[in-house]
């Protein structure tokens, strides 16, 4: 028998919920009906009566999320994959250029910053601060560059690696940006 997908089993078990939720529903409307109605044509606002009504209502509630969530795995082509090139590449050289803070400490000491990059946070900062408005890194077409700062800090983990470690493979799982990214990082700022 063949395998079904995560995402098949997932659909199957939402339409199952909805409909169990929806028979359930309406057996409690109808017990609702069925009580209001043989209350003497007056309105019964009894707490038992309330809570029912609630239930009612809560049980609604639920089954319209429900069909909203099974509508969803339905349109969804990939319900469970992540999105793609959704990394947020920032992350890691804001992180790098953390000086830290009362409460937290660096992720890397001073020290740790030189061997990796070859020159201080604060040199780092000023020849960023000089180059950022050269018009090799303005986007005529196409997407958006990634900042000046970033790509000067690739172009220095590039320059600061020996041997293979200086590789594009490493530099893009570590910046988490793309082939493309890490060689034209390196370009513009050497063409400089």
């Amino acid at each position: 028998m063949p395998q079904t997908s995560q995402r098949k089993r997932v659909i199957e078990m939402l339409n199952r919920q909805v409909q169990r939720r929806k028979s359930l529903l309406a057996m409690m409307m109808l017990l609702d009906s069925d009580s209001s109605s043989s209350s003497d044509d007056h309105f019964d606002d009894s707490s038992s009566s309330r809570s029912a009504r609630d239930a009612v209502i809560f049980m609604a509630a639920v089954n319209s999320l429900q069909e909203k969530k099974l509508e969803f795995a339905r349109k969804s082509r990939y319900t469970f994959r992540l999105g793609y090139r959704k990394l947020d590449e920032d992350d890691v050289f804001i992180r790098d250029l953390n000086t830290g803070n009362d409460n937290e400490r660096p992720w890397l000491t001073a020290d740790e910053f030189k061997q990796k990059y070859r020159m201080s946070r604060e040199a780092l900062l000023v020849i960023a601060e000089r180059i950022k408005d050269y018009d090799v890194f303005k986007s005529k077409r196409g997407p958006t560059q990634m900042n000046p700062t970033h790509q000067l800090m690739v172009l220095l983990d590039y320059l600061g690696t020996a041997g293979s470690g200086a590789n594009n493979p490493k530099q893009r799982a570590y910046f988490h940006v793309g082939n493309g990214s890490v060689n034209n990082s390196r370009k513009r700022l050497v063409m400089q």
